[in-house]
């Protein structure tokens, strides 16, 4: 599949995706405010129906009592009832009661006498004996009550007495009118005895908020609450459909941009893959910097890896090289020291023969003896020059100024008979071994010394400067430069032109140059002589897996 379907299916799924999880956050989140909304309005309405019911309460009690104490109706009939004639009072004693319940605004209210006769009005529709009255009307003198059956109803009573009989007035007020004022056409109260939970209407199941809760103020009976999911499912309906429509908007806008985008962005790729396939197969090629600010910035890191990689090939040729040098000299100076042991034991029998006096061994014995210790020093010698370029430490890189370390190895060598002159500009530090960096460069100022020993104006340049990524230190001579047949072999261990030379010195430089990720290079000076010049990047070696 190609980038561009890619990043047009990437686009629309990821479009989609969000709308949709969109669309399920705001659902959620509404049906969550919902029920909290729902919760918080049921909990404010049993709040203010428990204080509401607490004050209907105390009022019935508040409003009783001044009748009882100053109503001359009730005056009359407890008149009667100590005289034994109530018949002639009962007319208006009944009158006046329903009177009372209709002013009042009550549901019920009586008038009981001790004996537990009704004088007038009615109460609990004949549910209660005139024993279960009295005892109703005793008990909610002391305080009002809520009466569970034969209706949920609150009741008060107050009570007038003489030297040995009573009259006391009963008054209700029934529960359920109180929750129909309370209730709305969309939140509905309603209440269940407290022997368990109201039992579900099919509105409940088919789909309605509910919620209930045991009330202590009525004696443990449940408020339950109802309202509908109509106006909810309604809402929701209409949010789905918004978000269908922002969907649809998306997913277009999406396709839009996506195809505007994947044409601006698959053009670039597929030149950068094309390059690249080009590069992977010896045909390196620049890429155009072209498109936006990143694609730029891409095409400029991809032309500077094609450069790199240019460099590292290079320096790829000149690892393997050194490498296989490596090894050689650990062989050869493996096959030198094995007959050092042998050549000094020969020695030593010698020696003791002569101790001995023996004849035989006295012409020869100190001219073979120096002979084969003179060897035995040069070979050591040969083994130890092999060794340090075999064992060669890995660099301890450290912060290092060039240009100060530089100036250092000029001092010390301005008295050899040679004018050695120094420039530099301010430069980064880089991170090298101090110590390998100047066993290079004392050695590139000595060769210059040594090739300009036998000119009468000897010239010996040092310049420092920057370069790409790093520095860069330049040591020319007006010597007599690198002949044509040793050039190739300048950097090949052994190979010197000088007498008495090691031919190691500058193979050893250009491996701690290449190890510092730098380079160590040679060209013939303007106007004649030779140049050096050693490159240090400013981030420092590289990893090398040097077994030493």
């Amino acid at each position: 599949m190609t980038l561009r379907a890619r990043l047009l299916i990437s686009t629309l799924l990821l479009s989609l995706v969000t709308t949709l999880g969109l669309a399920l956050v705001v659902r959620d989140a509404w049906r969550g405010a919902e029920a909290t909304e729902f919760q918080h309005r049921f909990e404010d309405a049993v709040a203010g129906l428990e204080k509401f019911l607490g004050a209907t309460a105390r009022d019935l009690s508040l409003r009783l009592a001044p009748i009882c104490d100053h109503d001359p109706v009730i005056d009359s009939a407890l008149v009667g009832l100590q005289a034994r004639d109530l018949g002639p009072r009962l007319l208006s004693v009944r009158a006046r009661i329903d009177s009372l319940r209709s002013s009042l605004s009550l549901s019920e209210l009586v008038l009981l006498s001790s004996d537990g006769s009704v004088l007038g009005g009615s109460f609990g529709g004949g549910a209660y004996s005139s024993a279960e009255l009295v005892e109703l009307a005793l008990k909610t003198l002391k305080r009002p009550g809520f009466v569970q059956s034969p209706e949920r109803t609150f009741v008060a009573a107050c009570k007038k007495t003489d030297s040995t009989e009573w009259v006391a007035l009963v008054a209700s007020r029934h529960l359920d009118p109180l929750l129909a004022a309370a209730s709305s056409p969309d939140f509905r109260l309603t209440v269940s005895d407290a022997g368990g939970y109201p039992s579900e209407e099919p509105e409940h199941a088919s789909g309605a908020l509910v919620q209930t809760v045991q009330a202590e103020f009525l004696d443990g009976a449940f408020i339950q609450a109802v309202r509908s999911r109509v106006p909810l499912a309604a809402s929701l309906r209409y949010l789905d459909l918004r978000v269908f429509s922002a969907a649809l908007l998306a997913l277009f806008g999406a396709v839009v941009l996506s195809l505007f985008l994947s044409r601006g962005l698959s053009r670039p790729v597929v030149l950068f893959a094309l390059k690249t396939r080009a590069a992977l197969s010896g045909k390196v090629e620049a890429l155009p910097v072209t498109g936006g600010p990143e694609l730029e910035e891409a095409a400029r890191a991809f032309n500077a890896t094609l450069d790199d990689l240019r460099a590292l090939r290079q320096r790829l040729k000149v690892t393997e090289r050194i490498a296989a040098r490596r090894e050689v000299a650990r062989q050869i100076a493996h096959e030198i020291k094995n007959p050092l042991s042998p050549i000094r034991t020969s020695i030593e029998t010698l020696r003791k023969l002569k101790s001995r006096g023996h004849p035989e061994f006295d012409h020869y014995f100190n001219e073979t003896t120096q002979t084969v210790l003179e060897e035995v020093k040069r070979i050591s010698n040969l083994a130890s020059n092999f060794a340090e370029y075999a064992r060669l430490p890995s660099p301890q890189p450290q912060e290092l100024d060039l240009a100060a370390l530089t100036r250092k190895m000029v001092a010390l060598h301005q008295d050899l008979g040679a004018t050695v002159t120094l420039s530099a500009v301010p430069l980064p530090l880089v991170s090298a071994d101090p110590e390998q960096i100047s066993q290079v460069v004392t050695n590139l100022i000595k060769n210059a010394i040594e090739a300009t020993a036998m000119l009468p104006t000897p010239i010996i340049e040092l310049h420092i400067g920057p370069h790409l990524d790093g520095v860069t230190l330049t040591v020319s001579d007006n010597g007599p430069g690198v002949d044509v047949q040793t050039l190739p072999l300048l950097f090949e261990p052994y190979s010197t032109t000088k007498e008495g030379g090691s031919g190691l010195g500058l193979p050893i430089s250009q491996r701690i140059a290449i190890e510092h990720g730098g380079e160590l290079s040679y060209r013939d000076r303007e106007g004649g002589g030779a140049e050096f010049t050693l490159h240090l990047p400013t981030s420092g070696p590289p990893s090398f897996d040097d077994d030493g």
